[in-house]
């Protein structure tokens, strides 16, 4: 196995998902929110590529992405959630 590393874009669709900065829009850092912008404008091409949303997929995303109060500490919207719905996607 080989130590390289691989742009985002060479990453499969799961690795995607593990890797992305899901709260990237919360970023006060420009920097890091261009990026996280960029890496979603990645995953949804390859979703397109592969013919979009499938169940499997969404379990994929929904494994990696913080679920409903992903902080440890009280928030203003404490019901927030990266995670996705069947519904809303398939």
């Amino acid at each position: 196995m080989s130590n390289t590393k691989k742009y985002f874009n060479d990453l499969t669709l799961e690795e995607m998902f593990e890797s992305h900065d899901y709260t990237y829009q919360m970023s006060d850092d420009h920097r890091w929110y261009s990026s996280g912008r960029e890496q979603m404008k990645i995953i949804n091409n390859k979703l397109n590529e592969v013919g979009g949303w499938t169940k499997e997929l969404v379990d994929k995303w929904n494994k990696h992405a913080p679920g409903d109060k992903p902080w440890e500490v009280e928030v203003e919207y404490p019901n927030m959630t990266w995670k996705k719905k069947y519904s809303d996607v398939l």
